[in-house]
């Protein structure tokens, strides 16, 4: 089990290196969870501007992974055509902190 917690520690998005493109997050929020864990992805839209990483952001409400797919498939393609044309803004002010994104120690074997 060590070892599994160091592995989806360090693939985790953020926890090894930071993006130099402009990143855009959908979760699809059918529970308290999402479809990946809500706090997790909050938090890797609020610390990629602090690192210089513009953000989209979309919260799909009532929708589970499956359904949150064709919002999510539509936005990213106007997002990457606005990306090979426009500037983006960096900060985003309604995008606030979630948990931790710091590696979960793994357990003692």
């Amino acid at each position: 089990m060590p070892v599994v917690v160091r592995v989806f520690g360090h693939l985790a998005m953020s926890r090894s290196g930071t993006t130099r493109e402009p990143l855009f997050i959908g979760n699809g929020l059918s529970d308290s969870v999402g479809d990946a864990l809500a706090t997790d992805v909050k938090e890797l839209a609020y610390i990629s501007p602090h690192r210089g990483v513009p953000v989209e952001r979309h919260i799909y409400n009532g929708q589970n992974h499956d359904l949150a797919g064709m919002p999510f498939f539509d936005q990213a393609e106007a997002f990457a055509q606005r990306c090979q044309k426009l500037p983006f803004q960096i900060g985003r002010a309604d995008i606030g902190p979630g948990i931790t994104i710091d590696p979960i120690p793994a357990p003692a074997s």
